[in-house]
């Protein structure tokens, strides 16, 4: 219970963040969230992937409702693909970048132990 809701505080934080800082601004949550919450390697890459895909997708839903969809229309017209699948494919590339500055904050919140490769010993 206690990690759904830091969960759901990381959503808001990152859909502020995002909305009225900065869009880019928004793939640095994860240095605050993955270290706070413990996880391992793959739920880590999986619980950033998933909440920057939420903040990405529907903010790109709000602002395609809020244009009537007239922009997403013009650009799926240039690249050749349906509006909604560029809604989508705008999730995924957030969701992309959340995953891999998960990977870091994950990385970077991991002890690092030396290996003697003589002994195969673990040096503290």
């Amino acid at each position: 219970m206690k990690k759904l809701l830091i969960v759901l505080f990381w959503l808001v934080l990152t859909y502020l963040v995002a909305i009225y800082v900065h869009w880019f601004l928004s793939f640095l949550t994860p240095l605050i969230f993955i270290p706070w919450l413990k996880l391992d390697l793959l739920r880590s890459l999986l619980l950033g992937f998933l909440v920057i895909f939420i903040v990405w997708f529907s903010a790109a839903v709000i602002l395609n409702l809020r244009n009537t969809g007239v922009l997403a229309e013009m650009i799926s017209g240039l690249v050749n693909v349906s509006s909604p699948l560029l809604l989508l494919a705008t999730g995924f590339i957030g969701g992309f970048g959340g995953a891999l500055t998960s990977w870091l904050a994950y990385v970077m919140s991991t002890p690092y132990k030396l290996v003697d490769s003589s002994r195969n010993d673990v040096i503290d």
